[in-house]
C-alpha cells in the first residue's frame, strides 16, 4: 500500500515554491499532495482539512516570525509544523 502525504506549504515566493516540490518529487515522498497557501488568509481557507505535515516559511510577506508560527498554530493545533526560511544571514 502506498502512504500518499497531504502537505500543506506556507509559502509565498514562487522559487521557493518549486524547489520543495522539487525536493518532493525526487524523494520517497514523491506522490505527496502539496497545497501551496501564499498567505494566512489562504491557510484559513484550509482550516477543515487534514494535513500530515505543514511547512511554514517564518518570513511571508506581511507577516514575521513568531507570529506567523503562532497563527498557523491557531488554526492547525495538532498538526506537524516545519520552520523555515530562505532568508540570509546579515553580518
Amino acid at each position: 500500500m502506498v502512504n500518499i502525504y497531504d502537505i500543506l506549504f506556507v509559502e509565498d515566493n514562487p522559487n521557493d515554491e518549486a524547489f520543495i516540490k522539487q525536493v518532493f518529487a525526487s524523494s520517497k515522498f514523491s506522490n505527496a499532495k502539496i497545497i501551496v497557501a501564499e498567505n494566512l488568509n489562504e491557510v484559513e481557507q484550509y482550516q477543515t482539512e487534514k494535513f500530515d505535515l505543514i511547512l511554514v516559511d517564518i518570513a511571508l510577506q506581511g507577516n514575521h516570525g513568531l507570529e506567523t508560527i503562532k497563527s498557523v498554530r491557531n488554526i492547525f493545533r495538532n498538526e506537524v509544523l516545519i520552520v523555515f526560511t530562505a532568508l540570509e544571514d546579515e553580518d
